[in-house]
């Protein structure tokens, strides 16, 4: 994230991205993946509204449950990176028990 805000201040003609075609207009992408940041972080809060939870059981709250065993392994570690993002800012807190880690507003 800190990357993004230091890109958003320079003026860049084209991406040239690892994957997908080549854009433009770099400051409206870093917009649209900051919102998709903060509509993640609101669902993950929502989510753990009811009690700690570990990163695998909220994916499987926020993403479709019949998802093939791969995509929901995925989107565990999707789940994961924003809760690790949020626990260093002190969005959310991590209790580790018997080798399972959850999280908790």
């Amino acid at each position: 994230m800190r990357t993004l805000k230091q890109l958003e201040r320079l003026d860049i003609v084209q991406i040239l991205p690892a994957h997908g075609p080549c854009f433009g207009d770099h400051r409206t992408r870093i917009s649209e993946t900051f919102s998709h940041h903060e509509e993640r972080q609101r669902a993950i809060i929502g989510g753990l509204g009811d009690g700690p939870a570990t990163a695998y059981e909220l994916a499987l709250a926020l993403f479709d449950e019949s998802l093939p065993a791969l995509h929901k392994e995925i989107a565990a570690y999707e789940v994961l990176a924003h809760l690790e993002l949020m626990k260093n800012t002190n969005k959310v807190r991590v209790r580790r028990e018997d080798g399972v880690v959850r999280y908790s507003v």
